[in-house]
């Protein structure tokens, strides 16, 4: 959906180990760097909750899934 410094706001399917339905939502980047995206790539995706509730990206595959 959009590809800022911090964050990449993704459109996701449900969570169903969270509870969670389809939604958008922010999630921050890795340290590490991230393969080359473009709004509107399809990725996979592997994060984790900060204590403060933010998702934090830990993983997104090179080439994920386009």
């Amino acid at each position: 959906e959009s590809i800022d410094k911090e964050a990449l706001t993704i459109a996701h399917e449900p969570i169903p180990a969270l509870k969670w339905g389809p939604m958008t939502m922010e999630f921050r980047k890795p340290a590490s760097a991230l393969p080359k995206l473009t709004v509107g790539d399809k990725v996979e995706i592997e994060f984790s909750m900060a204590p403060d509730g933010t998702a934090q990206l830990t993983r997104v595959p090179p080439g994920g899934g386009k």
